[in-house]
């Protein structure tokens, strides 16, 4: 009997498909290490999605915010138990895929290896998001604001954990570890709002690019929310005329301030950007409808490659930012694969038939 799926496997499949469309988002895969002597093999991420090059990975915890009232000792436990041993999973996960690309697997009995290719180790680029909720309520009400995490580049390492009177600060998060790659952290707060306003894998990954060259950099003093730091990107362009973080004139640093995501969200920018992106998501049912029947093997037509081959003509399609997506009607499909584009299955008769979803924007 098929054992039922966990709250936090429904969730982690809810944002695989409706952030990532089914083909690139992998919720809970493993690896094959002790499999001979415990018949299963080890958990390796909690979501992993692949793009060409570029992989996310994303460590989920739900971990109840500490009671005891003494706020410096539960910050400390539940920054511990919520961030650092996610950022120790995602670590490990991109360790094991730059080494063991071929041993990556879908399901605990390690028999079916991920469907489409890991990229090579020379060429892939990690992004790491850990996931930190707590469904108790109490660490967002403690935090005060809009109830998400402060983000305060400076603080490193175990300087998370320093109590107040030691100079540390609260339900602020920096570097985990530097040397080891950024971690980005989201909370049971910014995660639906960023995911479903960077809702194409290409608008999510510059986002995260853009950030953590901010980061780096030193550029970055700090930001009261994700949500604020998500506020100000869009409200900048960069040189090459996307959205970006950019410095005020004879700036060396840049603290954004709470309310910046309010203030963009009720801006007529954000009115009409939410109203011209509808369309785009015709564009999404027909790439979620032709690779889930891809995935299935339930499609009319089969042009005989495998999913790993016929990937990377989905992956063309589904690569365009929400801005810049077209609607199938205007889409250029030169240079695509005729078996393709021929048959029952060939593109004219699919959109003929769909109308797109309206999401919910925040």
């Amino acid at each position: 009997m098929t054992k039922p799926a966990s709250e936090s496997e429904v969730y982690l499949q809810r944002i695989a498909r409706d952030s990532f469309l089914t083909l690139w988002g992998y919720p809970n895969l493993f690896r094959d290490q002790g499999i001979a002597a415990r018949r299963e093999g080890k958990e390796l991420v909690d979501l992993a999605v692949v793009f060409g090059n570029i992989v996310i990975l994303f460590s989920d915890k739900s971990c109840a915010f500490p009671g005891s009232g003494d706020l410096d000792r539960d910050w400390a436990r539940w920054y511990r138990r919520a961030i650092k041993k996610s950022a120790e999973q995602l670590w490990g996960a991109e360790r094991w895929i730059r080494d063991h690309s071929d041993r990556v697997f879908v399901a605990p009995r390690c028999e079916t290896r991920i469907p489409i290719r890991l990229p090579a180790a020379d060429a892939v680029a990690f992004h790491r998001v850990v996931v930190a909720r707590d469904a108790t309520g109490l660490r967002a009400r403690a935090t005060g604001g809009s109830g998400s995490l402060v983000i305060r580049p400076s603080i490193e390492g175990d300087e998370h954990v320093r109590p107040r009177s030691e100079g540390g600060e609260r339900f602020a998060v920096g570097q985990v570890d530097s040397s080891r790659g950024l971690i980005h952290v989201l909370d049971e707060v910014s995660l639906d709002l960023v995911l479903r306003t960077l809702d194409t894998v290409t608008d999510f990954c510059a986002y995260l690019a853009r950030k953590e060259n901010f980061i780096v950099s030193g550029r970055l003093h700090g930001s009261a929310g994700e949500e604020d730091l998500l506020g100000y990107y869009f409200r900048g362009l960069g040189p090459d005329g996307h959205h970006d973080f950019t410095l005020p004139d004879g700036a060396d640093q840049l603290w954004v301030q709470e309310g910046n995501w309010e203030r963009y969200a009720e801006s007529p920018e954000r009115e009409a950007q939410v109203a011209a992106d509808q369309v785009s998501y015709v564009w999404d049912d027909i790439i979620e409808r032709f690779t889930v029947h891809k995935i299935r093997g339930t499609h009319d037509f089969d042009s005989g490659q495998g999913l790993a081959e016929t990937e990377v003509v989905f992956r063309l399609l589904a690569r365009e930012s929400r801005a810049d997506a077209k609607t199938p009607e205007t889409q250029s499909f030169e240079g695509f694969p005729a078996d393709l584009m021929a048959g029952p299955t060939g593109f004219e008769p699919a959109i003929s038939g769909l109308t797109g979803r309206r999401r919910n924007q925040a």
